[in-house]
């Protein structure tokens, strides 16, 4: 996913719950929505993984 910091986040959000596949190789947490949408993603990884 190609797209400036602020967006990041809510795009990745949206992709995953769109049920895409999505490599973010930049950090997401850089503030407080990013950091739910970070705990967010980890709760679905999780999901997917049992």
């Amino acid at each position: 996913m190609f797209t400036l910091p602020h967006f990041r986040p809510e795009y990745l959000k949206a992709a995953v719950e769109a049920g895409k596949h999505v490599f973010a190789e930049k950090p997401v947490a850089v503030d407080a929505l990013a950091r739910r949408v970070r705990e967010f993603l980890e709760v679905v990884i999780q999901g997917l993984q049992s």
